[in-house]
């Protein structure tokens, strides 16, 4: 069982939902945000459960009767006591399910990590990591994200 997250872990996560969702509604981004217990399928008896994540409507339209095998965007919140799991493990499994995007966001280091998946592999084609004083590209989402958002 994993350790119950940090206050601070759980209000950059809300930080991230409420932006992800009024991005969504006010660029006309078609697809929903799901938040854990929500979880993304890797086996009969196994899953992952993102911080956050997203199908757009033609990924989720695949899964209304299933649990979702993949996702177009994943994020994780870093803690001290998951970073390297979440960084590498998870990171790997989220590649080999062939996520779109995955942002790895350290509110100790105040950096966005974006991991890209273009070719529809099973690895990361692009890897940019951002600062919370910069903008970063989502090519999933098609918008620019001015990730000051996430300061306190």
């Amino acid at each position: 069982m994993s350790p119950l997250p940090l206050p601070s872990h759980n209000r950059t996560i809300e930080k991230i939902d409420l932006f992800l969702r009024k991005q969504l509604l006010s660029e006309k981004i078609a697809g929903i945000v799901f938040r854990p217990r929500a979880g993304i399928q890797t086996g009969n008896n196994t899953w992952l459960e993102p911080d956050l994540f997203f199908l757009t409507s033609k990924t989720e339209s695949r899964f209304r009767t299933t649990n979702p095998t993949t996702a177009d965007l994943v994020v994780e919140v870093l803690s001290d006591s998951t970073r390297e799991y979440d960084k590498k493990t998870k990171a790997d499994t989220y590649a080999a399910l062939k996520v779109r995007e995955l942002w790895l966001v350290d509110p100790t280091s105040k950096t966005l990590e974006v991991r890209e998946n273009q070719t529809g592999t099973t690895s990361w084609s692009r890897n940019v990591l951002y600062t919370w004083e910069e903008t970063m590209e989502s090519p999933v989402l098609g918008i620019s994200v001015d990730l000051r958002f996430l300061e306190d």
